[in-house]
């Protein structure tokens, strides 16, 4: 029974490494998506407050 065990906590130990690696690759896309909005609202800012001087620059 001793190989019968051994393969069990095996099979055990490989389904959570992939569930593990599942969460760990699901928390890189949110983090990512968040890097992304952030990268998205900091330029709309910047454009926002960047495009009404111009018209003093060049006007």
């Amino acid at each position: 029974m001793p190989a019968v065990d051994y393969l069990f906590c095996r099979s055990r130990l490989l389904l959570s490494l992939r569930n593990n690696n599942k969460r760990r690759s699901a928390m890189f896309k949110f983090k990512h998506s968040k890097v992304r909005q952030a990268g998205l609202i900091l330029f709309t800012t910047a454009l926002l407050l960047i495009v009404p001087n111009l018209n003093r620059l060049f006007g």
